[in-house]
């Protein structure tokens, strides 16, 4: 099987949306038919560039599984992995951002190595990268690679992890809160300390879970 095997989805929300829109502006009288044409320069070429470089790097990536012994035909009967597939697109066609693409890549890779499908789990991980930004999945992984020797404060880990989110109190602040909201993250459980007690933050289960899933493995 080669890339070129490997054909991109139908036509999803996105595509529907543009040619409603497209279709509104055709019913405006005088600013109508400009303005249909400027939408048609502007979103659609963006679109289609989007859907046909992401379906790209999927079909290179399972290329290179097919290439190390995975059987492509068990993918194309596993119909948990076609689910991921279709939402991970439609979360791709949604971002420009590099750093979220290759989340999505890792994760849609990752399942389909997966020998067994928690399909709730993986449509709610899918869900996480894809309302989530980069900053916040950042985040996640650098609480989930600290190592805890000590007397650990978030501000500690993301001074040490990452000094330009760090710098700002306010943003990190927000990006907890939002991690805690979705249970990736928690601020852990009481640890004894000489002469007190302090809570250490860390990731979820679900966080672990997620973690996991973005993260490129090697072939």
């Amino acid at each position: 099987m080669t890339a070129h095997e490997i054909d991109p989805p139908e036509p999803d929300n996105a595509d529907t949306a543009y040619g409603l829109v497209r279709a509104t502006l055709s019913a405006i009288p005088v600013i109508g038919g400009p303005a249909v044409e400027l939408l048609s320069l502007v979103i659609q070429p963006s679109l289609e560039r989007r859907r046909l470089k992401w379906m790209d790097s999927i079909a290179q990536r399972l290329s290179e599984l097919y290439a190390h012994g995975l059987p492509i035909e068990r993918l194309m009967q596993d119909e948990a992995f076609v689910t991921a597939l279709l939402r991970a697109t439609q979360a791709a066609l949604r971002t420009h951002q590099a750093a979220k693409l290759e989340a999505l890549q890792n994760a849609l890779i990752n399942i389909a190595v997966s020998q067994t499908h928690n399909e709730v789990i993986e449509q709610i991980a899918l869900n996480c990268i894809d309302d989530l930004t980069t900053a916040h999945l950042r985040l996640l992984l650098a609480v989930n690679d600290f190592p805890f020797t000590g007397f650990t404060t978030i501000a500690d880990i993301v001074a040490q992890q990452l000094p330009n989110i760090g710098e700002n109190k306010f943003l990190t602040g927000v990006l907890w809160r939002d991690l805690e909201t979705r249970d990736l993250v928690n601020r852990g459980a009481e640890i004894a300390m000489p002469g007190h007690r302090v809570a250490r933050p860390g990731v979820t289960r679900l966080g672990r879970i997620l973690a996991a899933l973005i993260r490129r493995q090697e072939a």
